[in-house]
């Protein structure tokens, strides 16, 4: 799980964050970046204005440009130095420009390639459309951990019922078997005969699966992703779970759960999704 280089695609944020005409400050691999939509395209320039490397974040989005809020420089698209406000009327303007990086908005995420090298032809970031007839929020977390742990506790099911008693599920009661499949994407792991025997159901999941047998599954996707998916005849509740390493030592992390009943969808998702958050907050303690 650490195959997470700058020659990958990596979520910088969600579509919703970034408003038209707005600017937000991302770190990712330790490269300090101004994100920013225009009127509608997003930009990610180096987050350093080259007149007084004042952080071009702090500054305000104009005609689809970003402009420093120090002096007013003004930077296109491409990271090329359009205007400068103090200039003198015999003074041609500076052959100046800030480092840009490739982005691409689908599926309600923004992804960024943080790599100084452009990437292949061939390369796009992975798809994860919103799945038709689910209720699906998204939830975003900043950790002072590294990815891979992060990564390891998504697929870890062995802690819930100690961490998440209650919530997610009651103590271990019984023993379950693991297939575990390699595939070139990643892991898969499939969990057959889980389920909380009638004397231990104390969890919000033993309700929801209403005695009926669970289909589980846990799947790593290189290099930064856990994606996991729980049916029964009951409920179906998906899980993606995708991190960016911004330093060493901390990672941001983009949650995207979606729950389908078998009737009051949304009234049943907006509780789940107070339940989520309560779970994430007792694996985590969060920096901002």
């Amino acid at each position: 799980m650490n195959n997470l280089s700058a020659k990958n695609w990596y979520v910088a944020a969600y579509s919703k964050e970034l408003k038209p005409n707005t600017v937000i400050k991302r770190m990712i691999l330790g490269k300090n970046i101004a994100l920013y939509r225009g009127d509608k395209i997003v930009s990610a320039l180096k987050n350093s204005c080259p007149h007084k490397m004042l952080e071009l974040s702090l500054g305000k989005v104009q005609n689809d440009e970003l402009r420093c809020r120090y002096h007013g420089w003004s930077f296109d698209k491409h990271g090329r130095l359009t205007a400068i406000p103090c200039i003198g009327e015999d003074e041609k303007i500076l052959k100046c420009s800030v480092k840009n990086y490739v982005v691409i908005e689908q599926d309600g995420f923004i992804w960024i390639w943080p790599s100084d090298q452009m990437p292949p032809l061939d390369s796009a970031p992975p798809s994860y459309p919103n799945q038709t007839g689910y209720y699906s929020y998204d939830l975003s977390s900043c950790l002072r951990t590294t990815a891979d742990l992060v990564l390891e506790n998504g697929l870890d099911c062995a802690h819930t019922g100690f961490v998440h008693t209650g919530l997610f599920r009651s103590k271990p009661n019984h023993y379950v078997e693991a297939v575990i499949n390699t595939k070139q994407s990643g892991i898969e792991i499939q969990t057959i005969g889980e389920g909380e025997k009638k004397a231990d159901k104390k969890s919000i999941l033993s309700f929801l699966t209403k005695d009926t047998e669970i289909y589980h599954t846990d799947e790593y996707i290189k290099p930064h992703t856990v994606y996991v998916d729980y049916k029964s005849n009951y409920i179906s509740a998906t899980t993606l779970l995708i991190c960016t390493p911004e330093t060493k030592e901390t990672t941001r992390t983009y949650t995207r759960m979606a729950t389908k009943f078998n009737y009051f969808n949304k009234t049943q998702g907006l509780v789940l999704k107070q339940i989520v958050k309560k779970v994430i907050k007792q694996d985590v303690i969060p920096l901002c």
